[in-house]
């Protein structure tokens, strides 16, 4: 037992010689990982962020692929979308398997906008007949179609949100959609081609 009493006083001056030390490297791994957890949180909100955008802008690429698809609508306009350029300036937020979605369907969508470009502006130099050339650029919308279900998957498990419905039931011809109050509490004036004051 007297053997032990000095080892254990040697054990207490070494803990008070390192004690600073050891505050300082205790300090450094706590900052080390509140730092790794700050941008984890950071990383996951920008996906989720992102994955919420960019589902938002794709139920409008899809009801213009649609469109392309059942009534070979020349619509490349409507194929070009921010929100799927900026979530792949940030492929890195998201898993391999999400990543290899997003990039499938872009490929697929780029062809169908590609495809559907050319034929808006060489329709008059067709090789073969426009009804070829249209189920060429339907079944390309198709593809794209069928690529989308895994990618919304994707993003929805990523953290994003899917959109609300918005209500675009066709009007009768010559009827416009009824307007809702103005968000900013003042309404410009809008003149009517019958008030040419």
């Amino acid at each position: 037992m007297n053997q032990d009493v000095p080892v254990l006083l040697i054990l207490a001056d070494v803990v008070r010689e390192f004690r600073d030390i050891l505050i300082l490297f205790l300090g450094a791994a706590v900052g080390f990982l509140l730092t790794r957890l700050s941008g984890w949180l950071e990383a996951r909100r920008k996906r989720r962020q992102l994955s919420t955008a960019l589902l938002a802008e794709l139920r409008w690429t899809e009801n213009t692929l649609r469109q392309i698809y059942e009534r070979g609508a020349i619509a490349y306009e409507g194929l070009s979308h921010s929100s799927l350029d900026a979530v792949f300036r940030s492929l890195d937020l998201f898993d391999t398997q999400v990543a290899e979605h997003l990039i499938d369907f872009r490929a697929l969508l780029d062809d169908t906008r590609a495809a559907s470009e050319w034929y808006a502006q060489n329709h008059s130099r067709l090789v073969g007949t426009r009804e070829q050339r249209i189920f060429e650029i339907k079944a390309k919308a198709g593809f794209a179609l069928r690529a989308l279900p895994a990618l919304v998957s994707g993003l929805s498990d990523a953290g994003g949100q899917m959109p609300k419905p918005i209500d675009t039931t066709p009007l009768p011809a010559g009827q416009l959609p009824n307007l809702p109050e103005s968000p900013f509490g003042t309404s410009v004036a809008v003149r009517t081609p019958e008030d040419p004051s």
